[in-house]
């Protein structure tokens, strides 16, 4: 019997020393979905987008919870606002705006929204409408971002990865902050478009 509990013992130290083993055999590698030229526009990162068919530019935006376009930008793309969303967008300025954006094919790219709703944004973001909008945690909350200012590129990678395993540039850590994701409930409501991502995700730092 002694023998036996030793053995059995024996056994399960083994097995627990190949399962870290047969994880990293399962884990997925990180791969990257697109990537994007990046540039500072005005002190903000802008990178290109296309809206069914046509190119634009959209400002990168960590601090918005919600994809949009101004009212300027959604003109000069040919956008119709409908007057009919089921939530209002505030501004920091106080506007407010109830309108949203049907959109047949919205790319960042290779990342593509077909028959996707945005909002139309309560302030303008440029006032010759080049860039047309902000691109926020919404979008940017479904992959694994990384916003290369020293390369210009914008690279998207897919969350499927090994845990841990997102960093593959040599690095050396200044400072490591906690942060969290804060998603409202998703609201798929409206009629005609779909919703395709869930609304208002932001990125929440948390402090000591």
């Amino acid at each position: 019997e002694g023998f036996m509990r030793h053995f059995i013992l024996a056994g399960m130290l083994a097995l627990a020393c190949l399962l870290p083993a047969l994880a990293d055999d399962t884990c997925k590698p990180l791969q990257m979905v697109t990537s994007v030229p990046l540039e500072m526009d005005g002190g903000e990162p802008v990178a290109p987008i296309t809206v069914n068919g046509q190119p634009s530019k959209a400002i990168i935006s960590t601090g918005a919870g919600i994809t949009g376009f101004s009212s300027k930008g959604a003109d000069k793309l040919g956008l119709h606002p409908i007057q009919a969303a089921a939530i209002r967008m505030l501004s920091g300025s106080g506007k407010a705006s109830h309108s949203y954006l049907g959109i047949d094919d919205f790319a960042l790219g290779t990342i593509h929204v077909k028959q996707g709703q945005f909002m139309l944004l309560p302030d303008e973001v440029d006032p010759s409408g080049e860039i047309s909008g902000l691109i926020g945690g919404d979008l940017l909350s479904k992959y694994d971002v990384e916003m290369d200012f020293a390369g210009g590129k914008l690279n998207f990678f897919l969350q499927d990865h090994c845990p841990g395993k997102v960093i593959y540039w040599q690095h050396q850590a200044v400072a490591m902050v906690p942060f969290a994701e804060h998603a409202a409930t998703p609201n798929n409501s409206r009629t005609g478009f779909i919703g395709y991502v869930y609304r208002a995700a932001e990125m929440w730092v948390l402090g000591t």
